[in-house]
């Protein structure tokens, strides 16, 4: 892997200017992360981590998109060629989840743009299908083409810190995580997060999209240090991005829920029992504002787990139940699948 990942590196620094390559070697920009949930705790009770995964891809995926086009001068409005309009087609096709056929899309517009020898729309094009492969989990190719990505942008005069670089680096953080290189990972999480602190102490750049990639970094960042068993240290970064959500004119309060129940989640963890329940209250509090997120009952559950490992029986029951109702009412296969385990355990132990 440090092979691959060092050719990677020489690559990168082969076909970026010198004028733009300040600075690269320090922070190697190669890196990834799993949002892993499933760790075990004792008496095989787990932590039920829940985040608006889904909400923050398109916040992220949104900026990213309208950015590279106006980086590179492509309006979709306002053109209309066979090129624009396979690119529209490929961008339906993946808005509905139809990973295959929007690859096979992009694969003729990309054709088509390298005829035309339109390199911004190559650019782009190699973007979407380096997304594709990235949420179909085909993490070589996903890598290989982000670099690519980022060395054209480079080239053509992106600066190193812009939000459309540091996503991408966060993406490429994000499969190293996955593939377990947890050294790459780290290297990766710490640039991001060196590059979006200085873009948010420019007064200019405290825009919603760096805010919300910010918090999507810290979180990202927590759920790494919480697969490392590092538990103080992942409490922080989720916290931290708590405190931007608060802090933030456009902190939006329904992911709130989310931040405290992953804060709760670790203390549990840590053995905070105090602050976990105080944080678990408060989300499903907030929660009462929200009856159709479609995860809510991740909250009850893990006070349902919460009693349960305090011997609170009567409580764990009630907060058990109330998950499987939620998740019933929701249509939510895993959280149904975990509060009818939930319940199993409360009523296993009310036996005793």
């Amino acid at each position: 892997m440090l092979r691959s990942l060092k050719f990677c590196f020489q690559s990168l620094r082969r076909n970026t200017p010198a004028s733009l390559f300040v600075n690269y070697r320090k922070y190697d920009l190669f890196f990834r992360s799993n949002l892993r949930q499933a760790i075990h705790l004792k008496h095989n009770m787990k932590p039920t981590f829940s985040f608006p995964l889904d909400k923050s891809k398109k916040i992220l995926l949104g900026f990213s998109i309208v950015g590279l086009m106006n980086f590179l001068n492509i309006d979709p409005e306002k053109e209309d060629s066979e090129l624009i309009k396979i690119i529209k087609l490929g961008e339906i096709d993946l808005s509905r989840g139809d990973y295959n056929k929007a690859e096979r899309l992009f694969h003729v517009a990309l054709h088509v743009a390298q005829e035309l020898r339109n390199e911004d729309a190559v650019t782009y094009i190699f973007d979407r299908l380096a997304n594709i492969a990235f949420d179909t989990n085909k993490n070589d190719k996903a890598r290989k083409l982000f670099i690519k990505v980022m060395q054209r942008l480079l080239a053509k005069g992106m600066d190193k810190e812009d939000l459309i670089i540091i996503h991408i680096s966060f993406k490429i953080a994000k499969i190293f995580e996955s593939i377990n290189d947890y050294e790459q990972a780290e290297v990766g999480y710490q640039y991001c997060l060196k590059s979006i602190k200085n873009k948010l102490n420019k007064e200019c750049e405290n825009s919603e999209d760096a805010i919300d990639l910010c918090r999507m970094i810290m979180t990202g960042y927590a759920y790494f240090l919480f697969t490392l068993n590092k538990f103080t240290e992942s409490f922080e970064y989720f916290k931290k991005a708590y405190d931007i959500n608060v802090e933030s004119k456009q902190g939006k309060e329904d992911e709130l829920i989310f931040l405290l129940n992953n804060m709760g989640t670790v203390c549990r963890q840590n053995g905070d029992t105090e602050n976990a329940l105080k944080y678990l209250l408060e989300a499903e509090e907030i929660g009462k504002k929200f009856p159709d997120l479609k995860n809510f009952s991740f909250v009850y559950l893990n006070l349902g787990y919460l009693y349960l490992e305090n011997k609170m029986l009567k409580e764990a029951k009630r907060y058990c139940r109330k998950a499987l109702i939620n998740a019933k009412r929701h249509v939510f296969e895993e959280g149904f699948e975990k509060s009818e385990e939930c319940l199993k355990q409360v009523l296993a132990a009310l036996k005793e």
